[in-house]
């Protein structure tokens, strides 16, 4: 039996780690952050309708979804090239796992990796709701909405850092 995917703990485990990441991930908080104050009414909650509110939360969505989409190809179009261009390739598919443990492992770190960044910015996505017009039940809905999208394009950027052999030319 064993104890869960030894890639996804590497990967993950790496990843958590550098800084560079960390350094993502407060860029990202503070651009979201930057941006709720910039678009937030001078009056206080007091002054926001519920328009105001909706297009507050319309043009933070927008944003958020823009920085993921820029940042997803960071985390996982490089899982399979940067293995290549290090020289642990053979290494890598002469272990005991399966084509299929090793991928979903690397995707399964790509992925948590941005679904952190999701979580992190829901409290940002919160204040939203102080102004009104926004609830919070969709407020959960658009973040399964950011979930989903993680998902769908980490699983496009392993496809293309499968196919590419170089880092550059996966995440391009």
């Amino acid at each position: 039996m064993r104890n869960g995917n030894p890639i996804f703990s590497r990967e993950f485990l790496s990843a958590s780690r550098a800084w560079r990441t960390r350094l993502i991930i407060a860029a990202y908080l503070m651009i979201l952050g930057a941006l709720l104050i910039i678009l937030w009414p001078t009056g206080g909650v007091q002054s926001v309708v519920t328009e105001g509110a909706q297009k507050i939360f319309s043009m933070f969505f927008s944003v958020n979804l823009a920085l993921l989409l820029l940042m997803i190809p960071a985390f996982s179009a490089a899982a399979i090239t940067l293995e290549r261009e290090r020289g642990t390739y053979p290494a890598l598919f002469s272990t005991l796992l399966t084509p299929f443990d090793i991928m979903s492992g690397k995707l399964a770190s790509a992925v948590l990796m941005i679904l952190i960044m999701v979580i992190l910015s829901m409290p940002i996505a919160a204040i939203c709701a102080l102004a009104g017009g926004v609830d919070v039940a969709f407020i959960a809905k658009i973040m399964l909405l950011l979930a989903a999208t993680a998902v769908s394009y980490g699983l496009i950027g392993l496809a293309c850092s499968s196919i590419c052999a170089r880092t550059g030319n996966a995440i391009l």
